[in-house]
């Protein structure tokens, strides 16, 4: 008995899944070291807590958002993105109208698979981000933690590296403001298709953006006081920043051709 439980145990870690953790068992992460923990979702079960997690279900540029493609597994969120009759489908989640918070310590332990024309993303957005005159970013910002996609519109391997951006004013060009960090990588060696943990720590002096607990960029400017919702998606959209989608597609559901963005946990420290 003993020799089969070492073996399931082994074979549990090495496939990638965790195990629930309970709330008082979580340490606090350094950037938020006198926050408390306020709000979380593991990802335990095998359904997607409709509790918490609104799924789209609308076009966006040249992907159908489904329920199909986000899925909860082994304790970990799964989105995919697939194509079946010619037509991309992904999967697109977010909190809005149900969990909407102001300021703090935002992370989540994720991992990418992504390919050309597609990119996955952990990010914040209010309903308020809307352009106005004067420009007021307090209203409300799309504050991107992560982006990741597989190559640029080059066709340069991104793989290894993420944007982290910021947006507000609304989208018409012309009014729209935003800034970024520009292309980041990871340390050499590491690898997206590992996990990482990613942070925002968002105060009233700024945003502050963390890898694996290390700050990577910070900006004062587009201050958002408003409710923001949180985000985690994935796209698809040809010719564009993230490059070419593939002739054939990305492979039909289920298929080992399926990009895949996974979220072991994500976690809401406040003061």
């Amino acid at each position: 008995m003993k020799i089969y439980l070492c073996l399931y145990l082994c074979l549990y870690f090495l496939v990638g899944c965790t195990k629930p953790v309970a709330s008082s068992l979580i340490s606090t992460p350094g950037p938020a070291n006198d926050y408390k923990l306020v709000w979380q979702d593991e990802f335990e079960g095998n359904n997607l807590d409709i509790t918490r997690w609104n799924t789209g279900a609308n076009i966006r540029d040249d992907a159908t958002q489904t329920a199909n493609a986000v899925s909860v597994t082994n304790g970990l969120l799964n989105i995919i993105t697939y194509t079946e009759n010619g037509i991309n489908y992904t999967g697109f989640i977010d909190t809005h109208g149900k969990y909407e918070p102001v300021f703090g310590y935002i992370e989540a332990r994720l991992r990418f698979k992504n390919s050309p024309g597609q990119w996955s993303a952990f990010w914040l957005q209010s309903a308020n981000n809307k352009a106005y005159d004067p420009v007021d970013p307090k209203k409300g910002v799309e504050i991107d933690m992560i982006e990741h996609r597989a190559v640029n519109n080059n066709g340069k391997d991104l793989s290894n590296s993420y944007v982290c951006n910021i947006h507000w004013n609304g989208y018409t060009p012309g009014l729209h403001k935003t800034m970024g960090s520009n292309v980041l990588s990871l340390p050499a060696g590491e690898s997206f298709s590992d996990w990482h943990t990613v942070g925002l720590l968002w105060d009233a002096t700024g945003y502050r953006f963390y890898i694996d607990n290390t700050m990577v960029w910070k900006t004062a400017s587009g201050l958002s006081t408003s409710n923001e919702f949180i985000r985690l998606t994935s796209e698809v959209h040809n010719y564009y920043w993230a490059g070419v989608i593939p002739a054939t597609g990305y492979g039909s559901k289920g298929s080992d051709a399926n990009p895949i963005m996974q979220v072991d946990w994500i976690r809401v420290w406040q003061k």
